[in-house]
């Protein structure tokens, strides 16, 4: 699934618009955020808690990750951004700094 199809089809008809557009945006930041610390947090646990036994739980972490990826296209939706440009422009800049990397 593309992120653009995964906007489309999860994020634009779960997403809260009746909140101002204002609230929307840093909505959606909010929970880049806080996905992304839940997704630290897996690799924490993994690493220091007894419990874990220095393993990572990967089922969990797609989901985190996931939900990151959510709120990432929930902010490419309020700011009318296509997600595919944002990873087309990454990769042309990485092509740019590591050229032999892609040969």
């Amino acid at each position: 699934m593309s992120l653009k199809k995964f906007q489309d089809d999860v994020v634009r008809p779960t997403w809260n618009m009746a909140l101002t557009a204002e609230h929307r945006v840093t909505h959606a930041v909010f929970t880049i955020a806080t996905e992304a610390a839940e997704v630290m947090d897996l690799f924490k646990k993994a690493r220091y808690s007894p419990r874990h036994n220095g393993k990572l739980d990967r089922k969990h972490l797609a989901e985190e990750i996931g939900d990151l990826l959510y709120g990432v296209c929930a902010l490419c939706s309020e700011m009318d951004i296509d997600p595919e440009e944002c990873m087309a422009e990454v990769e042309r800049k990485l092509r740019e700094r590591y050229p032999a990397a892609f040969e």
